[in-house]
């Protein structure tokens, strides 16, 4: 078994927090050219996606928790890799199961990030879909 020094296996674990605590933007993201990304214009989105974005939000939310701490309990910068690879891809799975696509998730989490009101309607929704359960 490989063992890690205690310097690693704590920058590990502070790149594992890191990725963690970030509102969880899923990777397609990064491959949008940069000024679509700087747009800032307005986004109206339906009840209805606001609604399935709770879902998957709260869906991906567990895989990033659940994720955070097999990241920390790596052996390895590979087996890390491995298990963040498979997080993303699971959570790309919750996001369509609910019936949106990554980009569709990916320009909601953009918006509440930059308006305000917006984020309360799906803390509103978010709160709403707790109850019910």
């Amino acid at each position: 078994m490989l063992k890690i020094s205690p310097m690693r296996h704590a920058l590990a674990a502070a790149s594992a927090l890191g990725w963690a605590l970030s509102l969880t933007v899923i990777p397609a993201v990064a491959q949008q050219p940069q000024e679509q990304q700087q747009d800032r214009t307005p986004v109206q989105i339906e009840d209805r996606k606001l609604r399935q974005f709770a879902d998957a939000q709260r869906q991906v939310a567990r895989i990033v928790e659940q994720t955070s701490q097999r990241v920390q309990n790596a052996q390895s910068a590979e087996e890390s890799q491995k298990i963040q690879s498979q997080a993303q891809e699971e959570m790309a799975q919750s996001v369509v199961q609910v019936g949106l696509t990554v980009e569709e998730y990916n320009q909601i989490v953009q918006a509440i990030q930059t308006d305000e009101g917006l984020r309360q309607r799906v803390e509103q929704l978010q709160k709403e879909r707790q109850n019910q359960r």
